[in-house]
């Protein structure tokens, strides 16, 4: 299969995100991936001319293309939803214009837009090729990697908040990101072998997220690395790990809490995180979730449109 594949080079991509740890997957398995950058969406009619794909896949969130340039074309595009359910709650139907078969990282999307658009459930993944353990010394307790203020949050200063909380209790905290205020342990945002470092000199991740948030890249990264995380407690959770296997917090009394208690029980603490790593290892890997969205595409009736 050739798949004209538009997506955007931003820092996930040094870490593995899914755009081009999904792109390499399929490259491996013997498809021809042409990854363009998003900016040339606007000459996709020309792109298809020239390259002859079988398929064309927006795997960056908020791509359309007009509706007449939709009509030209007649092979089937798949549209991915990588930032949901923060964007998809502006354009919803603008985007569904677009495509033919929608692809969500979220659940609750998943399920709210299943019988308005072909629709398949692709959560975030790690890449073991990438993301895999070490034995580096942990010299932190925990760390944060992330934005301090999040735009989408009903809170969007709610990181901030709990980490300077979390520290007046004693909790040691690295915070990786933009936007973090001075600090000794706060820390520009990190990519490539600075991001994994970050990951094996913890002994936990931290997880801030409101309560409709989507499961964060993190949870796997840090699992596959043998670190656990403990993350806002929320469904999704449970579809992808047993209760051993991570921590989750409903309150911020709750988080510091468990952080409180860890920190004094660190073996408990590595139990989990090995436990975590088994089951990124196991379920969690960008082969998995490919292996899936391949086997979604061959039962859906695919042939070109006339």
């Amino acid at each position: 299969m050739k798949i004209l594949y538009y997506t955007f080079k931003a820092y996930t991509w040094n870490v593995y995100g899914t755009a081009r740890s999904m792109a390499e997957d399929l490259g491996s398995r013997g498809h021809q991936v042409v990854v363009l950058d998003k900016s040339q969406i606007g000459s996709i009619l020309e792109s298809i001319e020239h390259h002859k794909p079988d398929q064309i896949w927006f795997v960056n969130s908020g791509l359309i293309i007009p509706e007449k340039t939709k009509k030209e074309i007649k092979i089937p595009i798949i549209g991915f939803g990588l930032s949901d359910p923060y964007l998809i709650m502006e354009s919803a139907i603008e985007r569904f214009h677009s495509y033919d078969i929608y692809v969500t990282n979220h659940i609750d999307t998943f399920n709210k837009y299943n019988n308005d658009i072909t629709c398949h459930y692709f959560p975030v993944a790690c890449n073991l090729k990438f993301h895999k353990p070490s034995n580096m010394e942990k010299t932190s307790f925990s760390s944060l990697i992330g934005t301090a203020d999040h735009p989408r949050f009903i809170d969007s200063r709610m990181r901030m908040k709990f980490v300077g909380a979390l520290r007046d209790k004693g909790v040691r905290i690295d915070a990786y990101g933009d936007g973090w205020h001075n600090h000794e342990d706060n820390h520009a945002a990190i990519n490539g072998d600075g991001f994994l470092n970050a990951i094996h000199r913890s002994r936990i991740g931290i997880d801030i997220q409101e309560e409709y948030s989507p499961l964060a890249h993190r949870l796997f990264e840090y699992g596959a690395c043998g670190v656990p995380s403990i993350t806002r407690d929320r469904p999704e959770v449970y579809s992808m790990f047993e209760d051993d296997e991570i921590l989750v917090y409903k309150t911020y009394e709750d988080l510091e809490s468990k952080l409180l208690y860890y920190r004094d029980n660190l073996e408990e603490l590595a139990k989990i995180g090995q436990k975590s790593m088994e089951r990124c290892q196991k379920n969690h890997d960008i082969t998995n979730r490919v292996d899936d969205l391949l086997d979604f595409l061959r039962r859906l009736n695919l042939a070109k449109k006339s």
